[in-house]
């Protein structure tokens, strides 16, 4: 059995909603990077943003605002309220789990441009960018 390595060790998201003022600076930390980044250098290409978007700290980051927002009381696109999930089996930590393990890997481009239409000139039938698009 291989040693697991502190960027591969489980992040338990439950533990990370009980300390909202240390997700809250490790994100604003990493987006201060990136901006400071991108203002350096205009042209610059960030290709690896998506890890964030599922990355646990990100993740409570999101759900702390979509819960403090007056939005919060308005069911999702899946019929799911803040309160639903909260009072939920699974509660928030379940949810926010599920929702990282939605993705199995990196993004990959889909090789299609704005308009929909790939390289070989054919229309793309699935969702632009998404990892599991056919």
């Amino acid at each position: 059995m291989g040693v697991v390595m502190p960027e591969e060790a489980p992040v338990n998201i439950g533990a990370l909603l009980e300390r909202p003022y240390t997700v809250r600076q490790r994100v604003l930390g990493i987006q201060t990077k990136l901006h400071s980044w991108a203002a350096a250098d205009p042209g610059r290409c960030f290709d690896d943003l998506f890890n964030l978007v599922v990355d646990p700290g990100f993740l409570v980051m999101a759900w702390t605002r979509v819960r403090e927002n007056k939005g919060a009381k308005t069911a999702g696109i899946d019929g799911a309220t803040a309160w639903s999930v909260e009072n939920s089996e699974r509660g928030v930590a379940g949810f926010l789990t599920e929702t990282a393990d939605l993705v199995e890997g990196p993004l990959v481009s889909s090789g299609t441009g704005a308009d929909g239409v790939d390289s070989q000139g054919e229309r793309r039938t699935s969702s632009p960018g998404h990892p599991h698009s056919s």
